[in-house]
């Protein structure tokens, strides 16, 4: 039913302009960061992941010593680190500190939502 209205409204253009935005680079990521220095999008790529496994192990070690996950923490970094991120991502790591009793989690997870919401709002 929500496809039939799309395109009705649209007309057939929004399947391949929906399809091909999904999988574009956005320009809020940390991986956009890193090509704007000068990186090649590959080497950013490769950079992003590299700080998020050493983020994700960080947070790792913390859960084993001390038995809290900070799941928002992951998802924040995750959210930087990547090449795809839009606006709409920035609820995981809201949810997420929602459900934790975490003050810099809910500080990380506010702060990336402002974030991509004025970004959003003055570059895209």
């Amino acid at each position: 039913m929500i496809s039939v209205g799309a395109t009705v409204a649209f007309g057939p253009h929004w399947i391949s302009a929906s399809i091909a935005g999904a999988h574009q680079e956005s320009p809020l990521g940390g991986v956009h960061w890193l090509t704007e220095l000068g990186l090649r999008h590959r080497y950013a790529v490769l950079i992003g992941g590299l700080v998020f496994v050493a983020i994700y192990l960080v947070l790792l070690r913390s859960a084993w010593r001390t038995g809290r996950a900070r799941l928002s923490l992951a998802a924040t970094a995750l959210c930087l680190t990547s090449s795809l991120l839009r606006p709409w991502y920035a609820l995981w790591p809201l949810a997420l500190a929602a459900v934790e009793d975490d003050g810099l989690a809910a500080f990380a997870a506010v702060a990336l939502s402002a974030y991509v919401l004025f970004a959003d709002a003055i570059v895209l």
